[in-house]
């Protein structure tokens, strides 16, 4: 750790810095000082209590999106730049603030060697805005790639004394695939109780799906082996096809 409490960025070998094609004419800026550019990497981000999106509208990702932009233009030697931290309020967590409502043992996205680290704290964070929160993350050892493993649009990881150190709850925002199968799940207990009556919760389902080219059926056990088998051996499109003609078209 440098004194200023940061880690001393890494000078890349020039062995290993790619070297332009005499033929190609890059497209592409020249690095500064031999340092790439930062980049930014999602392969850790997750969302717990207190750090969800659920509810951020499309403002505050727009902000997201303008901020790692401005950054991507930037190489590692802003951890050496105290003009530049405070401008992007770029500093280490500091774990022991008051009602800071998680540890660094909770971040489980985070590898084992990076989370229970105890001689050296690698999380940072940054804001987006004045009033729209942080993101916080780790540099790899070349301080190149930010990893990112929470998105604070509350500005829960330090709160702050203007607000009374106030922790604001948040809610974690799913996928379309996971909403899909939670309500699955859900018909699926449903049907056993359903008494085929106006209020019957499976009609759900069909009324969130009725505009778009799928639906969902029941089959009892005959069907459904013919149905794989049909599926698995045969042509399920001609099969359909030809069930129609016999069905209505023939004499």
């Amino acid at each position: 750790m440098a004194k200023n409490g940061t880690r001393l960025t890494a000078k890349l070998s020039k062995s290993l810095v790619d070297k332009e094609p005499r033929s190609a004419r890059s497209l592409i800026p020249k690095e500064e000082n031999n340092m790439p550019y930062l980049t930014f990497s999602f392969r850790y981000c997750t969302q717990q209590e207190y750090f969800g999106v659920k509810g951020e509208d499309a403002a505050w990702f727009a902000n997201l999106q303008e901020r790692l932009k401005d950054l991507s233009g930037k190489t590692g030697d802003i951890l050496e730049s105290k003009i530049d931290r405070d401008a992007y309020r770029l500093h280490p967590i500091n774990w022991n603030a008051r009602n800071c409502p998680i540890k660094k043992e909770d971040l489980l996205s985070v590898p084992n060697n990076i989370r229970d680290n105890k001689e050296e704290d690698f999380f940072w964070q940054f804001q987006l805005s004045k009033g729209t929160g942080r993101v916080v993350g780790f540099f790899d050892e070349t301080n190149s790639i930010f990893y990112i493993v929470l998105l604070d649009p509350k500005h829960n990881i330090q709160p702050s004394k203007n607000f009374g150190y106030a922790v604001d709850d948040t809610e974690i925002a799913i996928t379309d695939y996971e909403r899909l199968n939670m309500r699955l799940a859900h018909a699926g207990t449903s049907i056993s109780r359903c008494k085929h009556n106006d209020d019957c919760p499976v009609t759900d389902i069909c009324e969130e799906y009725n505009n778009s080219n799928m639906f969902f059926v029941e089959l009892d056990k005959e069907l459904r082996d013919v149905y794989e088998k049909i599926a698995t051996e045969g042509d399920i499109c001609q099969e359909f096809e030809d069930f129609l003609m016999d069905k209505y078209f023939k004499e």
